[in-house]
């Protein structure tokens, strides 16, 4: 695995090396049977990164939690209750399979345990704490984390709201952990180590599709 620590996330250089790749917010549309993400990806491969093309936009919620605001506090608050000490990292980059990465919020040094982060407004964090369960929108953010990283043992999920009488809710969610990988309708729990495995094998099918699609996309125009 790859570990860019000393890239920024949110800066320039972070943007342009997760240009083209698939990340935790984007790792769900792995599961899609649809050309829209090849399409993307492909694109990427016909167009170098332009900064100008940087989405820079971050909605009241983004900001609230982006690392100038709540999540050093939201950080600190957690390893205050694990004991734990956890490093930023800009990036990891699965071994063998470049297409496939994360951005996490934390991760210990020996790299075995992680966190994601968020700081949400108090209906949502009163709705995590009530349900106590990992939020099905972050399922595949966190099982993301395992696919990338063959070292790592768990990831603390954590929503900080520094103004509830509960500013904490912390879930801890390892290879073992049964996770929704269906609908909230049709519901399908399976093991996180099985749900990482099949992202795995779906990121090294959509990057080496990416290749071939590439060289026949451009082999056509000439």
């Amino acid at each position: 695995m790859k570990t860019y620590q000393e890239i920024e996330q949110g800066s320039l250089e972070w943007h342009e090396i997760r240009y083209g790749k698939i990340g935790g917010s984007s790792s769900s549309q792995l599961h899609v049977k649809s050309d829209t993400l090849l399409n993307e990806l492909v694109g990427t491969r016909l167009e170098p990164f332009n900064p100008d093309e940087t989405d820079g936009f971050k909605s009241e919620a983004m900001k609230r939690g982006s690392a100038n605001e709540l999540e050093p506090d939201a950080r600190a608050a957690l390893e205050v209750t694990t004991g734990l000490k956890f490093e930023q990292f800009g990036w990891l980059e699965m071994d063998g399979c470049e297409i496939m990465g994360i951005s996490p919020d934390g991760l210990t040094g020996d790299l075995k345990i992680g966190c994601e982060l968020k700081c949400p407004s108090r209906s949502v964090h009163l709705r995590y704490i009530r349900e106590g369960v990992l939020p099905s929108d972050y399922v595949d953010q966190v099982v993301q984390f395992f696919a990338v990283n063959e070292k790592l043992e768990s990831v603390w999920f954590a929503s900080f709201r520094p103004e509830c009488k509960i500013p904490l809710f912390k879930l801890e969610v390892t290879r073992d952990s049964l996770v929704n990988s269906g609908t909230k309708a049709k519901p399908v729990m399976i093991p996180v180590r099985v749900y990482a495995a099949n992202k795995q094998i779906l990121g090294l099918q959509l990057e080496e599709d990416v290749k071939l699609e590439t060289e026949r996309v451009i082999n056509s125009q000439f």
